[in-house]
């Protein structure tokens, strides 16, 4: 199954989102909960997806954390935030090979995505 890196502020939901991966058999390579974390985490871990918060920890959102990621890999990455603005949508957009779960999420919804996300993918790369 595939390497996921879950990068999100809020614990609960980080603890939450590990059980759920791990127990439908993907390997939860780390749960980070700040932006400036995501790329040497990235590298080191070589993760197949990113689930990624937008408001993180630090001064780097996740919006930010995944223009990073994006000069170096077409990883899908799975943006998960309760966030709406017209700014947050617009700038996510922007953001290549990214899918979107609102908060809160349905488990099935989470599972359907990165099922979704790997496959495509796998045509991308």
């Amino acid at each position: 199954m595939a390497k996921v890196l879950i990068v999100e502020d809020s614990m609960i939901v980080s603890f939450h989102l590990r059980i759920l991966l791990e127990g439908s058999g993907y390997e939860v390579v780390a749960c980070l909960t700040s932006g400036e974390d995501v790329e040497d985490a990235f590298k080191f871990y070589k993760p197949d997806i990113i689930l990624l918060d937008v408001m993180l920890d630090g001064t780097m959102s996740g919006i930010e954390a995944a223009v990073i990621i994006r000069k170096s890999s077409a990883c899908p990455i799975i943006f998960m935030s309760a966030l709406s603005d017209v700014a947050s949508l617009e700038a996510i957009q922007h953001v290549e090979n990214t899918f979107q779960i609102g908060k809160p999420f349905d488990d099935e919804d989470v599972l359907r995505t990165i099922r979704e996300a790997t496959t495509r993918s796998s045509f991308i790369k």
